[in-house]
């Protein structure tokens, strides 16, 4: 299922996602309170992304302020229940301090109405930590078990520095995460992100690609638990395909890739509409991308994408040879960005329908492997014709991804 990443903006804008997560660095605790969260969806969390908490609270102030808003953080500034924008996170050490810190993080999950419970660890950031002090966070909520009927998710969060020049045939770390998650009774299923300090927002590594197939493949597929991947962004989908259970994205940066760097404060910034193509798996502009692609008459490659209520009147508009300046809702002037939001989420939604009709793996990655060689195919000829004049979306993310599954495929002979 398609999870929609909420945060300040927590509405679900007249789309309907199987469910939703909510961002705690993107909304504050007294926010929280406030708000009835009446979500009529199949899975909801609230996510304390506790692998956050190494952001840098002067570069990256406003989201350290929400963070540390929360009951479950403690922080060395004074003890002011008004001053919850103020102080530098104390990381709990003892299991006096994670139990503790858990409890809240429990509470307030459960006064949310999560539909699952998130078990928060720290982010990973060595490999030659071998995961172990994430493993005695999941080991300390074991005695909470009894205590919810909502399952317990664990969270993997990993940087990417634990899984880039390092396959996962020779990464400890990953084996010893999956050695000890078939001992953990506890655990019901597994939340997984990756940090990536990269500017692309698609995942453009291999070995991280691979590294999440195999966890998703291991962990939902092999274990029979439910697996959420989060801010894989369209990989998510992939990783449906090899056991997933669900993924989260969205439309901002934010909401599809989790990086530092996007939490850093900067004044101003343009969101302009992006238009999100199913058929050539790439976000592009909705006027300079999409001209460029119909003025060389391949305007089918669009025209083939899943049509959803948001973009048929751009479809159709360009099949009559309008301008995209001309249709209100796509016009790409900033901030315009409703029309192209609903489309994505409302796409992405009908993509998991369409993988998940087939009963068995192996139909699967052979649906989503057709689908990646046909997108890396259409994008080079693209680049090709477009070599003067590129478009902004490169489709680099695509040879990546294909390789990821080939070498997935012939190490577990699917």
């Amino acid at each position: 299922m398609f999870l929609y990443n909420r945060g300040y903006h927590s509405t679900l804008n007249d789309v309907s996602p199987a469910g939703v997560i909510l961002c705690t660095s993107l909304l504050d605790h007294p926010t929280l309170k406030k708000r009835n969260f009446d979500y009529k969806v199949n899975m909801a969390l609230l996510d304390p992304q506790i692998y956050l908490w190494s952001v840098d609270e002067n570069e990256c102030l406003s989201t350290h302020k929400k963070i540390i808003s929360y009951p479950w953080v403690k922080t060395m500034s004074v003890d002011d229940p008004l001053r919850f924008d103020a102080g530098c996170i104390i990381t709990p050490k003892t299991d006096a301090e994670i139990t503790a810190c858990l409890t809240k993080c429990f509470e307030i999950q459960k006064s949310f109405g999560a539909t699952q419970i998130i078990i928060p660890t720290p982010l990973a950031i060595a490999r030659e930590d071998q995961f172990s002090e994430q493993l005695r966070w999941l080991e300390l909520a074991e005695p909470f078990k009894n205590k919810y009927d909502e399952p317990f998710f664990a969270t993997i969060a990993l940087s990417d520095k634990t899984l880039l020049n390092c396959k996962f045939e020779n990464n400890l770390m990953l084996q010893t995460i999956l050695d000890n998650a078939a001992l953990m009774q506890h655990i019901d299923g597994y939340y997984i992100v990756v940090e990536r300090d990269s500017p692309i927002i698609q995942i453009v590594e291999v070995n991280i690609a691979r590294a999440l197939l195999e966890l998703t493949y291991n962990l939902g597929h092999c274990q029979d638990k439910a697996v959420v991947v989060n801010f894989a962004d369209v990989f998510g989908l992939v990783c449906m395909a090899v056991g997933a259970t669900a993924f989260g994205s969205g439309y901002t940066t934010k909401e599809r890739r989790l990086s530092f760097d996007d939490f850093i404060d900067q004044k101003g910034g343009m969101a302009l509409p992006r238009y999100y193509s199913s058929n050539l798996i790439g976000d592009f502009y909705s006027e300079r991308d999409l001209n460029k692609i119909i003025g060389i008459k391949l305007l089918r490659y669009i025209s083939e994408d899943i049509i959803t209520s948001h973009s048929n009147v751009l479809i159709t508009a360009l099949k009559q040879k309008n301008s995209v300046d001309k249709i209100a809702a796509w016009k790409e002037s900033r901030s315009n960005t409703a029309a192209a939001s609903k489309h994505r989420v409302a796409c992405l939604t009908k993509q998991v329908s369409d993988i998940m009709q087939y009963n068995t793996i192996e139909e699967k990655l052979e649906c989503v492997l057709i689908w990646i060689q046909d997108a890396e195919a259409k994008m080079e000829y693209l680049k090709s014709r477009l070599k003067d004049d590129p478009l902004n979306e490169d489709g680099r993310h695509l040879s990546v991804w294909r390789k990821a599954l080939d070498e997935f495929m012939i190490s577990n002979k699917l």
